[in-house]
């Protein structure tokens, strides 16, 4: 989860078939992204991407969708700039991005006055995306801006329509709760935490399950006319960005992919003390006989994933403990950086986005 507690899942077909159907009305109906027009996918599949490797099967499905997928994890200014020549080239009609590189990539043209291909929409997902992000986005691409809210546990959860209101919760697939403290539900415009309930995966049922965000139901329903809930807004996910020596900008969520694999591991926190050092807080599971051979080969893996990402000369550092505390707002940040101001421009402006985005509402 992006907590930081690794969660298994099974999926059936049908829970797939379910998610695929949803995603493509989502895209078309509300998201205003028509089947067959190109697609820019500013996204990750974190070895593939980081490595430059992708199967033969993958090239195939991306040519045959009209997409083109680029790595979201690592973002430096010769790559953003790369980046932004994809996109005059191929000239998309719809960008999808995590809204944290979608961010970065839009101060990147804004600061070195590049100029940009405007594709009609641009969607975010995989953070909070604050209306000063949204502002700068629409400013750089001319292009309407969207949001969704998804997890790897659900898919997609909640999408936003042409009308901007908040997000429509998919009734066919998932039962979306908003609960206070007491487990109660909380009202229209008030705070709760989320819990979801998968209603078409028999495999391995996921019921009322706490994805580990807050949200706020809308006061009213959208005057789009949709009858499907309506969240007005998402605050959740700590997620800080952070930054190499070379003043590369690593997205948050890739540590999340370098440690969930780890059967091992019960929960953990990544700290980024220096752009030389990251350091691990790591809760073992107790309930293994061979935790000692699985934590050996553990601690190997998740090294070699940290400084594929960082550099070879970021040391990683563990630290075994019995409890990782919430932060104030009550959530576990599973990511944290101490380096706000390397003097590189690009880094010094996301850590500003980031401390903006935990003030406003402890988001990514």
């Amino acid at each position: 989860g992006s907590t930081g507690e690794p969660v298994r899942l099974i999926n059936d077909s049908t829970y797939l078939d379910w998610q695929r159907a949803v995603g493509l009305v989502a895209a078309a109906e509300i998201l205003c992204r028509p089947l067959g027009e190109k697609r820019l996918h500013i996204w990750g599949s974190v070895d593939d991407l980081l490595t430059g490797k992708e199967t033969l099967r993958a090239r195939l499905g991306q040519w045959l969708r009209n997409e083109i997928w680029l790595n979201s994890f690592r973002l430096t200014p010769e790559l953003m700039r790369s980046y932004v020549d994809i996109m005059n080239r191929s000239r998309p009609e719809h960008i999808i991005a995590y809204v944290e590189s979608a961010v970065e990539i839009a101060r990147f043209v804004e600061r070195n006055g590049l100029t940009v291909h405007s594709p009609k929409t641009v969607a975010t997902a995989a953070g909070c995306l604050q209306p000063h992000m949204r502002d700068l986005l629409t400013r750089v691409f001319h292009a309407e801006v969207f949001q969704s809210y998804g997890s790897r546990e659900v898919s997609g959860m909640a999408f936003e329509c042409n009308r901007h209101a908040g997000m429509h919760v998919p009734v066919q697939t998932v039962l979306l709760e908003v609960l206070r403290d007491d487990g109660t539900p909380a009202e229209p415009g008030e705070t709760g935490r989320i819990v979801v309930t998968s209603l078409v995966n028999y495999a391995l049922p996921l019921i009322r399950y706490e994805i580990g965000d807050l949200g706020v139901w809308a006061e009213a329903p959208c005057n789009c006319g949709r009858v499907w809930p309506l969240l007005r807004e998402i605050t959740g996910r700590v997620s800080d960005t952070f930054v190499t020596a070379d003043g590369t900008l690593v997205a948050g969520q890739y540590f999340n992919y370098a440690f969930h694999l780890q059967d091992w591991i019960e929960k953990f926190q990544v700290i980024q003390e220096s752009t030389r050092h990251v350091r691990a807080r790591i809760v073992q599971r107790k309930d293994l006989p061979d935790i000692e051979a699985m934590r050996a080969a553990g601690i190997s893996e998740i090294t070699r994933r940290v400084q594929l990402a960082m550099g070879e000369e970021c040391a990683v550092s563990f630290e075994f403990v019995d409890h990782i505390e919430p932060s104030a707002s009550g959530k576990y940040r599973f990511t944290i950086t101490k380096v706000h101001d390397t003097g590189n421009p690009t880094a010094s402006s996301a850590a500003a986005s980031f401390r903006e985005s935990a003030a406003a509402g402890d988001c990514v």
